[in-house]
């Protein structure tokens, strides 16, 4: 018995199975979730991993701390699921997109871009100060400045992975044809 799948769906899991395509978007979900932890606090990340006397374990911890830690928080802090699932929807977009630019002459893929500037406002550490939105939130008030941050971040989030999957039900509905035309 054949399961009826919609076509969108269809288009991500034909080409998700393929696996150069399937470790593209493992790759840039990685990537892209690395940018958004990272991005605010790209200096420290430097100062740590040139340290002369540091381990190497203790670097490779250190860098590998905010993947982990995405996993271990992802039912705790809302804000940490709302960036892991962001990520993972950018990894499945870059793949599809990069399946359709192979294979098919002009494309247009903006739409994804917007989800992630989205994202990217949201992210960062209120409270540290590495977020877009801390001097924004300054005038707020000190404590209500980070909790307010948390739901902002949440919502940008939100709003980004909202636009991620309009962006990914498009390319993967243009998959779709493709994978029909080469048939």
């Amino acid at each position: 018995m054949k399961l009826h799948r919609q076509p969108a769906l269809n288009g991500i899991i034909e080409v998700l199975g393929c696996p150069i395509y399937a470790a593209t978007a493992i790759v840039a979900a990685v990537i892209s979730l690395g940018l958004l932890v990272w991005l605010f606090t790209f200096d420290t990340l430097l100062y740590v991993l040139t340290l002369p006397d540091y381990p190497m374990g203790d670097k490779l911890n250190f860098l590998i701390s905010p993947y982990a830690n995405s996993i271990s928080y992802f039912f705790s802090d809302p804000v940490v699921a709302a960036r892991l699932v962001f990520s993972i929807l950018a990894g499945i977009n870059i793949a599809l997109y990069l399946f359709i630019r192979k294979h098919e002459a002009s494309v247009t893929g903006r739409k994804g871009l917007s989800g992630f500037l989205i994202a990217l406002i949201g992210s960062g550490c209120v409270a540290c100060g590495t977020s877009i939105l801390s001097p924004l939130l300054v005038g707020v008030g000190a404590g209500a400045s980070a909790v307010i941050g948390a739901a902002v971040s949440t919502f940008g989030y939100v709003i980004g992975i909202l636009l991620m999957l309009y962006s990914i039900n498009g390319l993967s509905k243009r998959a779709e044809f493709e994978l029909a035309r080469i048939r």
